[in-house]
């Protein structure tokens, strides 16, 4: 079974935040290609995503589901920060990056 503890948990939290806002703080230079349709378009699937998550949360609320979304978020993150420093710089490599931002983002409200 899986146990949170608390100490190791604020530490990992800690460093989290700042690779998070190190990371998406940079997004909106990433972003400049991309035209506002996409982020109206994003927007509405964001919503949706969300709503759908949520129709889950009796499923979702354990700490072994927890662990699982957790790591599954810090995957997609890294291979995000992966596929900017190996790829050139383009409009599909900021679409891709505005896409999994927004996949990581709707597990947010889950996850905070």
């Amino acid at each position: 079974m899986l146990t949170l503890i608390p100490d190791w948990f604020i530490r990992y939290k800690f460093f989290n935040s700042l690779f998070t806002g190190l990371s998406v703080g940079s997004i909106f230079v990433i972003y400049t290609p991309l035209k506002p349709s996409i982020f109206s378009f994003g927007g509405i699937v964001l919503a949706l995503g969300m709503l759908i998550i949520a129709k889950f949360y009796d499923i979702l609320l354990n700490i072994r589901r927890y662990f699982q979304i957790g790591l599954f978020v810090e995957l997609v993150m890294l291979g995000l920060v992966l596929l900017f420093l190996a790829q050139p710089y383009t409009y599909m490599s900021a679409l891709l990056v505005y896409a999994g931002y927004q996949l990581t983002f709707m597990f947010g409200a889950y996850l905070v």
